[in-house]
């Protein structure tokens, strides 16, 4: 049975788990995910009607893992290349993923705000089926999808000022512990080799700067909206460590 990975492309969640299916150079179709609309097959798919559910999902051998760390960690059974997960730095791996999880969700808040009152950047989240010359008229399917996000994650505007403070504290974080890394590799790595851990910090600063479009495709809108100007100037550096973590191992 082929190996599916049901995704949202420009979802760094989505990311991460590709990325360690690339890693591994396992064989696998990319299912592309529609918020909303995809839902309920989703719930299906994985066995799971009530409680809240996201993509990345990898539909593998029978097998249903829902969540990025999930899937890291299943594809460590199936094994493949360099383990992204040693067993000498399991649990300080677990940390950054969970770091990268919370900075995540803080810059889905700060996200979502920006696309709510850019009128190209909602037209640029609908669907890709929807015709360019529609796009106008079904633009309030995106406020739809707004309002749906928030919802399900229950966030609103209060929390922007937090939020910043959420991504800056965490990425103040991640520099210092790269500062103190021996000199021996080039890029720095949160351990002593590569590992998911880098993976996870370098995909948490795509809500601060986005990645190159040849890794994760956003209209100039919603790069716009991906990025937040203040964090950009205070953490610059950390967008330079991320650019070679994926220049060197993506």
């Amino acid at each position: 049975m082929t190996t599916q990975l049901v995704a949202l492309s420009y979802s760094p969640w989505s990311e991460k788990a590709r990325w360690a299916l690339d890693h591994h150079q396992l064989t696998y179709v990319e299912q592309p995910y529609v918020p909303i609309f995809g839902e309920l097959g989703l719930r299906v798919r994985a066995r799971q009607l009530g409680g809240q559910i996201s993509v990345p999902a990898l539909l593998d051998n029978g097998a249903v893992v829902v969540g990025s760390w999930e899937i890291v960690r299943h594809l460590e059974e199936r094994g493949g290349a360099r383990s992204l997960i040693p067993d000498s730095g399991a649990q300080e791996v677990e940390r950054w993923s969970e770091l990268s999880e919370r900075l995540l969700a803080a810059g889905r808040t700060l996200v979502t705000h920006r696309v709510s009152l850019d009128a190209e950047a909602k037209r640029e989240s609908l669907p890709s089926q929807v015709p360019q010359s529609l796009a106008g008229m079904l633009r309030p399917l995106a406020d739809i999808g707004i309002a749906f996000l928030r919802r399900k994650y229950g966030f609103g505007t209060a929390e922007l000022g937090a939020c910043e403070d959420v991504l800056a504290q965490g990425l103040l974080a991640l520099r210092a512990a790269l500062a103190a890394r021996p000199e021996a590799t080039s890029p720095a790595t949160l351990l002593s080799r590569f590992s998911y851990a880098d993976i996870a910090m370098a995909l948490a600063l795509q809500c601060v700067s986005p990645v190159d479009d040849r890794y994760i495709t956003l209209g100039p809108a919603s790069r716009r909206c991906w990025s937040q100007p203040r964090l950009l100037e205070q953490f610059g550096d950390l967008i330079e460590w991320r650019d070679a973590i994926y220049a060197t191992y993506r």
